[in-house]
């Protein structure tokens, strides 16, 4: 973002005059808030906001809040934007502001927007720690794909969002997320959602904490519990373990994999699978794919053994 303060002013104009229903701003360069100039630009339906990071590029926290208004001047300019997608980066984005989805949308409590609710259908949001407020959920009452990550930070805030859409009712279609960010409260949000869920990607993202016994806890009860509600609604399942541990594909829970019979993609982890002793593991993978679809397109992510010290 090294252009200088006539060439933000040139594109705004031009995209007031011209309206694009999709736009991308990358801040992976650097910038200067008081250059970017968003005045006129609204009517969007999809908008992604890149590596605004102040920690990175050394901007202080009240340009950083001067940006944000500008993007929410944006956004209650869009009252039909359908996607948004806010990424900041995982080693740079500072852990004690975080993510507030409050500083990007119209505060409907303060009646101070003229577009009232928004209708967002497809929310991203990636960074270190995020907040969803309360009235937030407003703007997302038909929320059907939420793709969310915290990037394994022990501030995570997720458990909120998970109860908070639980108790707004809202039941999605899509769910994206970091398998080091499942929680109790995630698992029994998804069996909320057995009725309507048909994509569940677990990542293995970048992990800044990592509760080792808390994930096989978790996959256990996963596996035993949650995947088979899930199942008969389920056309992708993509898990991809961070470790050897017991979100890999194995003898404790290919039975849940066989149940899923409408898959149409399947992603699962294996250990060591170039090794003699995956043998047994493969062989049960390929008895779950001939209880699935016969299109059922499986990838497979191998997972290391780490050599024992000592």
């Amino acid at each position: 973002m090294d252009d200088p303060p006539w060439a933000f002013d040139v594109i705004s104009k031009h995209l007031t005059a011209h309206p694009v229903p999709d736009i991308v701003f990358d801040f992976g360069k650097g910038f200067s808030p008081s250059n970017i100039v968003l005045e006129g630009i609204g009517a969007l339906r999809r908008l992604t906001i890149k590596r605004m990071d102040t920690v990175r590029f050394g901007v202080s926290v009240p340009h950083m809040m001067e940006l944000r208004r500008k993007f929410k001047t944006v956004i209650e300019s869009s009252p039909e934007l359908g996607t948004l997608i806010i990424v900041t980066s995982p080693l740079y984005s500072p852990a004690d502001q975080g993510l507030d989805l409050h500083h990007f949308l119209p505060d409907t409590a303060s009646g101070t927007t003229t577009t009232g609710n928004l209708t967002i259908k497809s929310l991203s949001l990636h960074s270190r720690q995020i907040t969803l407020k309360d009235q937030m959920f407003s703007h997302l009452r038909l929320l059907e794909n939420l793709s969310i990550t915290s990037y394994g930070s022990i501030s995570s805030m997720l458990s909120q969002v998970w109860d908070n859409l639980r108790k707004k009712g809202i039941k999605l279609k899509k769910i994206t997320t970091n398998v080091i960010d499942v929680d109790i409260v995630l698992l029994e949000y998804l069996e909320y959602c057995e009725d309507t869920l048909i994509e569940l990607t677990l990542e293995d993202g970048a992990s800044l904490w990592y509760n080792h016994h808390s994930s096989n806890s978790n996959a256990t009860y996963f596996y035993n519990h949650v995947l088979q509600k899930l199942a008969p609604m389920l056309k992708v399942l993509h898990i991809r373990a961070p470790d050897a541990d017991d979100w890999c594909f194995g003898s404790d829970n290919y039975l849940a994999f066989g149940s899923c019979t409408n898959l149409e993609e399947l992603s699962v982890s294996i250990v060591d699978f170039t090794q003699p002793h995956s043998l047994h593991t493969q062989l049960l993978l390929e008895k779950t794919k001939a209880k699935l679809s016969k299109n059922v397109r499986v990838n497979i992510f191998n997972v290391c053994l780490l050599p024992q010290i000592g």
